[in-house]
């Protein structure tokens, strides 16, 4: 009966330790999850804020382009070059 209860403990033993690993594989697995999660808001935080700007630099090109050939001279005369 011994030899039974070793065999018992001895499978006790292996289940826990397959267990951690197996936790161990899943909270890998969540941490990868997470940080792909987090370069994924930071790639979309970073467009928008790229939209914003290429969008004002667009408007003051065009402005600047506009004043610069004259065809909007009378905003010219009104800055009063």
């Amino acid at each position: 009966m011994t030899t039974e209860l070793r065999r018992r403990d001895e499978d006790n033993g292996r289940d826990d330790k397959r267990d951690d690993k197996d936790e161990r594989r899943d909270d890998k697995h969540d941490d990868k999850i997470e940080k792909i999660n987090a370069r994924t808001d930071l790639i979309k935080y970073k467009a928008a804020r790229l939209k914003w700007l290429v969008l004002l630099i667009a408007i003051g090109l065009g402005g600047y382009a506009l004043l610069s050939t004259g065809s909007l001279g009378f905003l010219k005369n009104l800055i009063g070059k």
